[in-house]
Formats: structure tokens, C-alpha cells, sequence
């Protein structure tokens, strides 16, 4: 027996391996063994974040079948409706059987519906997951936009506290100069107590 195993095997065992542990590793501690078997850093480095990246691609991709799916549940229960409703009405017209082509129809249509989110193509699904991005990207800078205006607007308010404030202030200090003998508040409040004396 050798003791050099080829990549596959070295896979092997470190996949039963890591099936007999409980917990998975921290970054830091495969980082950490990975280089102890004599595998260059920066190679665990860059396998690490393809994994992560091929993760985010792939739990995207999941939330587009998802929400696919979630569409065409909910088309299926409306276009059910609305056809029992058009049978109804065709029913109690009585002038003629015209029911069935907004049946074919609504057929045509859940079929695409099921094709698209049962069956869809991984190029369609790219495309879906890129549109996801940009949409929730958008959506995230509005929240941002909206939280600067409204940071915006309470400094807005605060600011105009302040400046009430030191208007009142300054206006106080003006009338004290231009009427020395207009009583202030410590002055009116060093009568009180002479008064009270």
C-alpha cells in the first residue's frame, strides 16, 4: 500500500470523514487544515468564496422557482374562478355554449404558467435571478433615499429648534441692552426672594 492518494481519494476520505463529524468547520479552521496538508492559502481562499458564490447562485435561483411556483398556484386559483363564474353565466344565459374558449384559453396560458415554473430553462432562470438583483437593488437605495430624507428632515427640525432658540436668546440679550431697566428673569427672581425677606 502507498501512503500518496490521488485528489479523488483525498476527496473520499475527506468527505467520510467530515460525514462522521457532528459540526461542520469555521472558515478559519478549514483555512487552518487545509494549509497543515500542505494546500496553499490562497487556494483555500479562492475555493472558499467560489463555494459561497455558487451558494448565492444557487439559493437566488431557488427563491425565482419559488416564487414561480407561488405565481402559478395563485393564477390557477383565480383562472379557476373566474371560468366556474363564465360557466355560470353561460349556464343561466342559455344562448349558446361559448364557455370553452375562455377555458382553452386560461388552459394556454396555465400551461405556459407551468412550463415557465415547473420546467424552466437555465438561461431563462439566469436572466429571472439577474432581474431579481436589480429590482431588490432598486429597492434597497429608495429605502436608503427615503431613511436620508427623513434624517434629513429631523435635522431640518432640529435645526430650526435651534435657531428659535437663539433667536429668542438674542432677541432677549438686544431688548436687555436697548431697555436697561427692563427687569430680567434673575433679576426678578433676586427681588422675590429680597421680598420675601
Amino acid at each position: 500500500m502507498s501512503d500518496v492518494y490521488s485528489p479523488d481519494e483525498v476527496e473520499e476520505i475527506l468527505r467520510r470523514a467530515l460525514a462522521n463529524q457532528k459540526d461542520g468547520l469555521r472558515r478559519d479552521e478549514l483555512v487552518q487544515a487545509a494549509t497543515e496538508a500542505g494546500i496553499g492559502r490562497e487556494a483555500v481562499e479562492s475555493a472558499i468564496d467560489e463555494l459561497d458564490a455558487d451558494r448565492g447562485t444557487h439559493r437566488l435561483r431557488q427563491r425565482v422557482k419559488e416564487r414561480r411556483r407561488r405565481r402559478f398556484g395563485q393564477r390557477l386559483i383565480s383562472l379557476a374562478i373566474v371560468n366556474v363564474f363564465l360557466a355560470g353565466v353561460d349556464y343561466l344565459t342559455g344562448a349558446g355554449w361559448w364557455v370553452q374558449w375562455p377555458l382553452l384559453a386560461s388552459g394556454f396560458l396555465l400551461a405556459w404558467d407551468a412550463r415557465s415554473a415547473f420546467v424552466p430553462g437555465d438561461d431563462d432562470i439566469d436572466k429571472a435571478a439577474r432581474r431579481m438583483l436589480r429590482r431588490e437593488e432598486r429597492q434597497r437605495r429608495k429605502r436608503v433615499e427615503r431613511g436620508a430624507r427623513r434624517g434629513r428632515s429631523e435635522a431640518q427640525k432640529q435645526f430650526e429648534i435651534a435657531v428659535d432658540r437663539g433667536l429668542t436668546a438674542l432677541l432677549g440679550a438686544i431688548s436687555k441692552h436697548i431697555d436697561p431697566s427692563r427687569p430680567t428673569e434673575r433679576s426678578t427672581s433676586h427681588r422675590d426672594t429680597d421680598r420675601s425677606i
